[in-house]
Formats: structure tokens, C-alpha cells, sequence
């Protein structure tokens, strides 16, 4: 049975795959802090607050027709966890198919998602959540 944590989670991404707004800020902190792997500026932005994640979907949505994600198997500890992410998008403009594999590492507070690092590699974010 999935935990409180993983549930939030799952739901956040689910609301992004509907590019249902209400939904993906309904699971996040006030205070969340998206660190993506995708992105206007891939890997060289932090989206922060609500106000971020507004920006960060905004800008994925601009450029993918299609953007889908799944979320694997969450590995737990305490308020962190670490799950891969499929991802199936095609490019608006260029049509080019994307299906990739990422990693994201999120902390919970409040029962809400406050921060997501986005890892093209699982031993790295696998470093990261063995750091707390």
C-alpha cells in the first residue's frame, strides 16, 4: 500500500499528465522548488513557488504537444523519496518523439510536495536521498 507521501506525488503527476493546474498546485507547497531536467532552459533553471510551477509547466506545455509522464517505483525515506520518471512527449514545432527515463528526488512538508531534482542518472539522485 503506497504511503501519504507517495500518494501526493503520484497525484501531482497525474494532474500533470490531465494539464490540470489546480491539481498539480493542490499537491505542492507554497514553497516548492522544482529543479527540472526538462525545461526552457534545461537544466539551468529552479522554478520556485507556485508561481514556478506555473512557469516550468507553462513552458513545457509550449513546447510539447504531447508531454506524459509515469512515475515508477518510489523508494522512501522518511520525507524524501526517490522514483523514476518515463516520459513520452512529442515536440509542437519539431515533431520529434521523446521517450526518456529521468529520476526525481522530492521532499515532502506539510504533506505536500516542496521540492523536486530532476537526475538524467539514478545513481546520482540515488546519492542524494542517502544524504539525509
Amino acid at each position: 500500500m503506497a504511503s501519504a507521501h507517495e500518494t501526493t506525488v503520484r497525484e501531482v503527476y497525474e494532474a500533470a499528465n490531465r494539464r490540470d493546474m489546480d491539481g498539480i498546485l493542490a499537491g505542492t507547497h507554497a514553497d516548492v522548488e522544482v529543479t527540472p531536467v526538462l525545461g526552457a532552459n534545461v537544466g539551468a533553471n529552479v522554478y520556485r513557488g507556485h508561481r514556478g510551477i506555473r512557469e516550468w509547466t507553462e513552458d513545457l506545455w509550449a513546447e510539447w504537444e504531447i508531454f506524459e509522464v509515469t512515475v515508477g517505483a518510489v523508494i522512501e525515506r522518511g520525507d524524501r523519496l526517490l522514483y523514476p520518471v518515463g516520459m513520452h512527449g512529442r515536440g509542437r514545432v519539431s515533431g520529434v518523439e521523446l521517450d526518456a527515463e529521468i529520476f526525481h528526488l522530492a521532499a515532502m512538508r506539510d504533506g505536500l510536495v516542496v521540492r523536486i531534482e530532476g537526475f538524467t542518472e539514478r545513481e546520482p539522485a540515488m546519492r542524494g536521498l542517502e544524504a539525509t
